[in-house]
């Protein structure tokens, strides 16, 4: 199937080990653009960013989201939830306001209910969002 036909494939986290995979893996396949929070990405994005993102992800035609980002310099659950879950939540926001069908998120096998590490509860978080 021709990519174009496919729609249009937003990753976060493309600059990283899993989103860079993620990316390659879609290439040729559909239409991808890159949000990053170094240099290189199609859309520059952190989860601290404030830039109209739904304007960014509507104007490219984006109908999928792939969530592969995450900050692994925070530790503690407050860190995480400030930044991270925060960061998710105002993602997926724009995301819906920008009329993106499709959200994937990319989460662990360490995301269970009464888990005990901050990572795992963090993430559980964002997968109930």
């Amino acid at each position: 199937m021709n990519a174009d036909k496919r729609g249009v494939c937003a990753v976060t986290g493309a600059g990283g080990y899993v989103g860079s995979q993620i990316v390659r893996a879609l290439e040729g396949e559909m239409q991808v653009v890159t949000l990053t929070r170094g240099p290189g990405g199609s859309i520059p994005w952190s989860f601290e960013s404030s830039a109209d993102l739904a304007g960014e992800l509507r104007g490219r035609g984006v109908k999928v989201l792939i969530h592969a980002a995450w900050d692994m310099r925070a530790t503690s659950l407050s860190e995480l939830e400030r930044g991270c879950v925060r960061g998710s939540r105002q993602l997926f926001d724009a995301a819906q306001a920008a009329g993106v069908e499709r959200i994937i998120f990319v989460s662990t096998i360490s995301a269970f209910a009464g888990c005990r590490s901050a990572y795992g509860r963090a993430k559980l978080a964002v997968e109930g969002l």
